[in-house]
């Protein structure tokens, strides 16, 4: 595959050029080298993207979809750039985002039990103001 223009790395790797952008400023990707044309002598040029990038920004891609945070997912770069780590590293970080799931799966049970607890004292009828459900949510004690 041949070098990108921006737009072009965009389109094929699925996101908008201000996420290239912004990947590039918090250092997920390289910024890559400014090319010039004959006709662009007094300008700045255009970038052209590796192959590598769009590989890359999969990557980032998949790794938010499997639930990893920005922070997160720059500790994955780290290892992959080998600056650090090894595939241990790679394991501890997915196992803790596990825990980190199963904890918000079991807030997010609490939480539903209490829903369905307030739906139950809800009349479905009458005025707004007697209505239980504004009324416990209006209170100071919390779930």
């Amino acid at each position: 595959m041949k070098e990108l223009t921006i737009g072009q790395a965009a389109k094929k790797s699925g996101v908008k050029v201000s996420t290239i952008r912004y990947y590039e400023r918090i250092g997920f990707i390289p910024a890559p080298p400014r090319k010039l044309s004959a006709y662009q002598l007094f300008s700045k040029g255009y970038r052209l993207f590796s192959p590598e990038i769009i590989q890359r920004i999969d990557f980032i891609k998949h790794a938010q979809q499997f639930g990893f945070a920005l922070r997160e997912i720059k500790q994955l770069l780290d290892l992959i750039d080998g600056k650090k780590g090894t595939c241990r590293d790679v394991y501890k970080s997915v196992a803790l985002k596990i825990t980190e799931i199963e904890e918000k799966i079991t807030s997010l049970r609490k939480l539903r039990k209490s829903l369905k607890g307030l739906i139950k004292t809800c009349p479905r009828k009458g005025i707004l103001a007697g209505c239980s459900v504004i009324k416990t949510l209006s209170k100071e004690n919390r779930i």
